[in-house]
Parts: structure tokens; C-alpha cells; sequence
């Protein structure tokens, strides 16, 4: 893939992908706001510890990706880039994971808010497009 054909193809990846971010917050809203009853406990993220820890290593390893990418000659850095913002969406996946395994809406919302944020900053600029 020649780097002319890419260039406008990547903004709107990168929107893409943030836009399914948004998708998996309220996803896990919709699909928790009613669940919850009144005498029901929520579950503990103990019952899933490594699925929020997984969810922070893809948000780190989107963060390494994009500084080695960055590093490499400038072809590579529109596969770097849609690679980055593919694992900050995963981190997002994660979090509506391990919302609904433990009925607490605020690991979608927490881990989105947080690959949304990664990726606001990871931006392509105009050099990688």
C-alpha cells in the first residue's frame, strides 16, 4: 500500500475507531442500567482481576507501539498508527468486559474515557498521513 493511497484513509480509521470507543461505553450503560435491582450486590472485579489490568497494558503497549513506530521509516507510520489506535480500542473492548462481568458500569466508562483520551493525543499529524 503506497503512502499517496492511505493518506486520506486514516483520519477516518482513527474516527472510526475512537467512534466504536464511544460505542462501547454506552453499550455497557445500556445493557447495565437495568440489570442492577434493588438488593443486588455487585460483583466484585476479583471474581476477573486480570481484565482490567489487561485493558491498562493494551492502553501501554498502544502508547510503546506508537514511539517505535515513530522511529521507523515514514511508510510505517500509517500501520503504526491504525495499530496504536487498535489497541486503544481494545482497551475500551476490556472495559465493557469487565463492566458487565462485574455489573459495574464505570470499567466501560473508565477505560474508555482513557483510550479516548490516548488517542485525542496520538492523533495523526499531517507527516503520518
Amino acid at each position: 500500500m503506497s503512502q499517496s493511497s492511505s493518506s486520506p484513509a486514516l483520519p477516518i480509521v482513527c474516527l472510526a475507531l475512537m467512534s466504536s470507543t464511544v460505542v462501547y461505553a454506552v453499550l455497557a450503560w445500556l445493557l447495565l442500567s437495568g440489570q442492577m435491582g434493588e438488593g443486588e450486590a455487585a460483583r466484585s472485579v476479583a471474581a476477573v482481576p486480570w481484565l482490567p489490568g489487561g485493558g491498562v497494558a493494551l492502553l501501554l503497549l498502544g502508547s510503546l507501539i506508537g514511539r517505535r513506530f515513530r522511529r521507523l521509516p515514514e511508510h510505517s507510520a500509517v500501520q503504526g498508527t491504525i495499530v496504536t489506535f487498535a489497541c486503544y480500542e481494545g482497551a475500551a473492548i476490556i472495559g465493557l468486559v469487565t463492566a458487565i462481568a462485574t455489573y459495574q458500569v464505570w470499567w466501560a466508562w473508565g477505560l474508555s474515557f482513557a483510550a479516548l483520551a490516548a488517542m485525542a493525543l496520538a492523533w495523526p499529524s499531517k507527516r503520518a498521513t
